[in-house]
């Protein structure tokens, strides 16, 4: 998590940031001001909450931190998505870019 929180710091020194922590719900959205963290979660991820949610359809782009250990989403979405995939074997969803952090 800590890796994923420079790269997402990083890229808000470069552009507006909304956070979606999620799990299996939609715990947490929040504009990113400064540190990231302390995280919220516990696994059992669900894509679908994110990238279902109305709040999606204003962002101009997703960048989605994912470990990939749950079914990847079948159907593209509007918004252009990048997958930043971390962990030793996550499975890459359907739709969209993907880069793999190195483990």
């Amino acid at each position: 998590l800590e890796r994923v929180a420079s790269e997402v710091e990083r890229l808000g020194r470069v552009a507006l940031v909304t956070v979606v922590e999620c799990d299996a719900a939609l715990p947490r959205l929040y504009p990113l001001r400064g540190a990231l963290g302390p995280f919220v979660g516990g696994g059992d991820t669900d894509f679908m909450p994110v990238l279902a949610a109305p709040e999606a359809a204003r962002f101009d782009g997703l960048v989605y931190f994912t470990d990939g250990h749950a079914p990847p989403p079948a159907n593209p979405r509007r918004v252009p998505t990048l997958w930043v995939l971390t962990g030793d074997r996550p499975r890459a969803p359907r739709f969209g870019h993907v880069v793999r952090l190195p483990v």
